[in-house]
Order: C-alpha cells, then sequence, then structure tokens
C-alpha cells in the first residue's frame, strides 16, 4: 500500500483553496526549520535564511505562509551578532509586508535615504501589488 502525505488546506476569505500555494510553502518551511533547528542555532547561516526568504517572495505560487517563514526564522535571527542583527532585521520587516502590509508601505518606508525593507524585484513588486489588490478588496 503506498503511503500519501496529507497536505493541509485551508481557504482564503472567498473560500478559494489555497493548497497549491501550502504545496509550494511546505518546502521552504522544511529548509527554514533545518536551516533554524537550535542544534545549529550557534552558527546560523543569516545568508542561507535570506536566500530562502528571496525564494519565497520570488515564488509565483507563493501568496500566503510569510508569517509562518517569520516564525521560524526570527529566534535564529534574533540570536545573530550585531551586524547580522541588522540585516535580520530587514528580513523580517519584509517577511511582515508581504504578511500584512501594502505596496504604499514599501514605498513610503523604502526611500533612498531609509530602507526598512529588502530591495523588490520587479516580479516581487508585482506581487506585492496583487496582495495589496487582495487586501482592499477584503476590506
Amino acid at each position: 500500500m503506498e503511503e500519501t502525505t496529507t497536505v493541509p488546506m485551508s481557504t482564503d476569505m472567498d473560500g478559494v483553496n489555497t493548497i497549491s500555494s501550502n504545496k509550494a510553502l511546505q518546502p521552504l518551511l522544511d529548509m527554514a526549520k533545518e536551516y533554524c533547528s537550535v542544534k545549529n542555532n550557534a552558527s546560523v547561516n543569516v545568508g542561507m535564511i535570506r536566500t530562502l526568504i528571496l525564494k519565497a517572495l520570488s515564488d509565483s505560487n507563493i501568496f500566503n505562509g510569510f508569517d509562518q517563514i517569520k516564525y521560524i526564522v526570527e529566534p535564529a535571527l534574533k540570536s545573530t551578532t550585531t551586524g547580522a542583527a541588522a540585516e535580520g532585521d530587514v528580513l523580517l520587516q519584509t517577511l511582515d509586508l508581504f504578511s500584512y502590509g501594502t505596496y504604499h508601505d514599501y514605498c513610503k518606508h523604502n526611500t533612498s535615504t531609509t530602507k526598512k525593507y529588502l530591495t523588490l524585484t520587479e516580479s516581487q513588486v508585482y506581487k506585492l501589488r496583487q496582495l495589496t489588490v487582495v487586501s482592499l478588496v477584503q476590506q
């Protein structure tokens, strides 16, 4: 008998199935757990966590779960040295932006003099705009 893996299924506010997003997100969550496990916490590689976050932001199939990634990586990023902690804060704030923020927030707080968030690529900005529209429609 074949063993099957059950992917948790969730629905958004309109009852739309988000299973494809969960399938794309799960490997990233597993990698985040591996990178940030308690036994590896002494040697947290912020660059690897950054790459993982950028992959989630760039994946055209992931529109939710950024708060789950933050929940996993935050303790590890908070435990890093001072220089890496500043980068960690920017990474965490960018995850918050994609979880709860809007494109307007990004423009307002990412100027030539202030960099609260990572600098986003065109595709990441497009995704943030899509998420902003969804947020506005739900209000």
